[in-house]
């Protein structure tokens, strides 16, 4: 809805006024609906094909089964959990540059630019025979399109929605996680059934049709003269100490992240012995589950109590969670209950954090702000590679013996299969899936030591977000 403004007569031409009603239009009214639904569902659908593909552990698992078993049997783990993790480096590395010049030049020449490379990706990747090969393509190549796409995507919304700005988001980000699921199950098959070529050219398709329905569904609201200048080294972010306050929060935060998710399966297989696949396999897939519904109904909070208030909350329950849920779990059921709980609160500080930037700066540069604070991810975007005394156990498909069915690498002393030591995945943003597992070994599978190194990193990164709340919103209980 345009809202009508009296316009002074020194404003001169007709083009003067239109120009004067576009930009108040553009900063004092938010459709919050309408038109802005669409693009949100746009977003969803790129955040499901690019990241929901690259950068959730579960796809990049099923990958990393097949190539072992049937095509780089030869090749060490630490070159293939290598090569699962570069995609979500990239994105870490190269969200700042896309953001900024999206700021500055438009986002859907970007947009287009990320769903060009990633069909390109996948296509290409289809026809490759050697390890190089997927890493110029399933990393470079998907890394630089997850780069241009995952600073935008999690901004433009903004554009659209005031009130209900954070709900909005937390859809998108949700995206990733619903998207990420579904691939895994439908790729498993396809994997099994047709092969890996085959495989990916369905996915090639499939991801051409939903990036040409997603972009035709997005459009910017920010006039173009409103779109600010690029300035790659900000002082008015760097100098503040705020903007600090918020970066360590996101750098400690993801530390503690995914270990959780990673060492779960195996978690499952210790506490519960003599399960079936298919019910070792199911914590994972409620906690996935659980993140997509808390990232939505999380950031429906938020528009009512404020993000960073959100924030605060989800990053300390998501901490406490580990710290007094999983240090006493000891049975199935309990395992279950972690799974929904910790999900739930785990991954908001993702589809937050658009929101939260611009609470604080504005949507001005938002895109630029996404990316400089995805930066701060990447000391923790790292892969886990099997020690050398230890053995991968990864069938593809398992046969009945099978100690896991669930998209992992699991890994068991070379000299004994009775007692599991700690779980190889392949991506994520936390440096604390490695150094869980690295705690879990070295205290012979003390969980509670595991547990309480996650949950306390996690709240030491709510800790450092109180300075921002406070010091842009002093009063306890004001929705900010």
């Amino acid at each position: 809805m345009i809202e009508l403004v009296d316009v002074p007569e020194s404003l001169g031409s007709s083009s003067e006024v239109s120009e004067k009603a576009k930009e108040v239009a553009y900063e004092d009214s938010f459709p919050d609906g309408g038109r802005g639904w669409l693009v949100v569902l746009g977003c969803f659908i790129y955040s499901a094909s690019t990241v929901g593909w690259g950068c959730v552990a579960p796809v990049w698992g099923v990958t990393e089964e097949f190539f072992k078993e049937h095509m780089f049997p030869h090749t060490s783990d630490s070159v293939l959990t290598t090569l699962g993790s570069m995609s979500c480096l990239f994105m870490t590395l190269g969200g700042i540059v896309a953001g900024k010049l999206a700021d500055r030049y438009g986002y859907k020449p970007f947009l287009a630019a990320g769903a060009i490379v990633w069909v390109a990706s996948m296509l290409a990747a289809a026809f490759c025979t050697e390890v190089w090969q997927f890493f110029l393509t399933m990393g470079l190549m998907q890394g630089i399109s997850d780069a241009l796409v995952f600073p935008l995507i999690v901004s433009l919304p903004s554009q659209w929605f005031l009130r209900w700005r954070a709900f909005a988001t937390g859809i998108v980000v949700a995206g990733s996680s619903i998207g990420g699921a579904i691939s895994s199950l439908v790729y498993r098959e396809l994997l099994s059934t047709i092969g890996l070529r085959k495989s990916l050219a369905i996915f090639t398709a499939v991801d051409a049709v939903a990036f040409a329905c997603g972009y035709a569904m997005m459009q910017e609201r920010r006039p173009s003269e409103k779109r600010p200048q690029i300035v790659w080294f900000d002082r008015a972010f760097f100098g503040d100490p705020v903007f600090w306050s918020l970066a360590m929060c996101f750098f400690f935060t993801v530390f503690g992240y995914l270990g959780p998710v990673f060492l779960l399966p195996t978690f499952t297989a210790e506490k519960a012995p003599g399960m079936s696949s298919i019910m070792l396999a199911l914590p994972l897939t409620v906690l996935n589950l659980s993140a997509a519904a808390g990232r939505i109904l999380i950031g429906f909070a938020a528009d009512k109590l404020g993000p960073v208030n959100a924030l605060l909350v989800a990053i300390a329950l998501s901490g406490l969670t580990q710290l007094v849920v999983w240090t006493f779990v000891t049975t199935y059921a309990g395992i279950i209950v972690f799974s929904v709980l910790y999900g739930f609160f785990c991954g908001c500080f993702l589809s937050l954090v658009s929101a939260v930037a611009a609470k604080i700066y504005g949507a001005d540069r938002l895109a630029g702000l996404s990316g400089l604070l995805l930066l701060f991810n990447a000391p923790g975007t790292s892969a886990l590679a099997a020690p050398r005394h230890v053995r991968v156990y990864t069938p593809f498909p398992p046969p009945h013996h099978a100690h896991i069915h669930a998209p992992f690498l699991l890994v068991v002393p070379r000299r004994s299969k009775r007692k599991l030591r700690l779980i190889s995945s392949t991506t994520g943003y936390a440096a604390g899936a490695p150094i869980g597992g690295a705690i879990l070994g070295a205290t012979g599978n003390n969980w509670q030591v595991v547990a309480g190194y996650s949950g306390a990193v996690q709240v030491l990164g709510a800790l450092c977000l109180l300075y921002a709340r406070f010091r842009r919103q002093p009063r306890l209980l004001a929705a900010y």
